[in-house]
């Protein structure tokens, strides 16, 4: 590792959610911001169940003991509420993001 610089996980500690969860938050948080009286249907994801790859974890979840000792760092708001953030943010921003080319 280089002088000066430390790896943090930051997370939700010790309780991992499933991707079907994950999934979950990202339709209800869409689906609320739907206009009102909008005719267009809910959105749903198209999920293809296909076999899990070798290089898929069955779980995982970050270890924030270190993020708590040096930062005094702890969650404060629940995974529903951040993806909803997230895709609000999305939203806001698209103008913005439609001009980044990767």
């Amino acid at each position: 590792m280089a002088p000066g610089y430390d790896v943090i996980n930051l997370g939700g500690g010790r309780n991992p959610i499933s991707m079907m969860t994950v999934i979950g938050f990202i339709e209800k948080s869409l689906n609320r911001l739907r206009a009102p009286g909008s005719t267009l249907p809910a959105t749903k994801a198209k999920i293809s169940g296909q076999p899990s790859s070798p290089a898929d974890m069955a779980a995982t979840w970050a270890d924030i003991a270190k993020a708590k000792r040096l930062l005094g760092w702890s969650p404060q708001i629940t995974p529903e509420e951040g993806f909803k953030r997230t895709v609000q943010w999305h939203i806001d921003n698209q103008r913005w993001l439609s001009d980044i080319r990767v």
